[in-house]
């Protein structure tokens, strides 16, 4: 049975949209996007709203993505660290090795919940490298299957921000 060249153009392209599929890290439906390290393995999903990916890197091994997001209407930044950690092996031990960062050093009013799936350390920046602004911060940790889903989620202000709204978007986040 002899195949026509558009029926093995037709098999070629269906091969390689599906390889390219399975190596995918964003996927967007109408009401969200799943932001994840590598297909099959667990997310973190983001209500679609008016989140815009800003920047994506990835660790060159694929070992680790990065995403951030921002949101201009509710003045916010989240941000998304997903990697496989040498580091620590919980949500407790990764939420550590977070607050650890040297950037938040100068952290005030540190306060650690847990909200579903994370681990989570609440605080306020006040005047950033001498800046005239004040932060909210809400860092959130998740160790599953391996991975650990470091959840960044910040708001400026000439005041400190209510976290509220950061809680808030943290609670709409799922992991899938």
């Amino acid at each position: 049975m002899k195949i026509s060249f558009e029926a093995r153009r037709a098999a070629i392209l269906a091969i390689l949209l599906a390889s390219s599929a399975a190596m995918a890290d964003v996927v967007d439906t109408p009401m969200e996007r799943r932001l994840f390290l590598t297909s099959g393995a667990p997310g973190v999903v983001v209500p679609r709203e008016n989140w815009v990916i800003t920047k994506e890197k990835r660790r060159p091994r694929g070992t680790g993505v990065y995403y951030a997001l921002e949101d201009l209407r509710k003045q916010m930044i989240f941000s998304v660290f997903i990697e496989k950690p040498s580091n620590c092996q919980s949500s407790d031990a990764c939420l550590d090795a977070a607050t650890k960062n040297p950037a938040f050093k100068d952290a005030k009013e540190m306060h650690r919940t847990d909200e579903g799936p994370f681990k989570v350390a609440q605080f306020f920046l006040d005047q950033p490298r001498g800046l005239p602004v004040y932060q909210a911060q809400l860092l959130a940790s998740a160790y599953v299957d391996g991975q650990w889903i470091d959840v960044r989620i910040s708001r400026l202000g000439k005041e400190r921000p209510d976290p509220s709204s950061l809680l808030a978007l943290l609670r709409s986040l799922a992991i899938k």
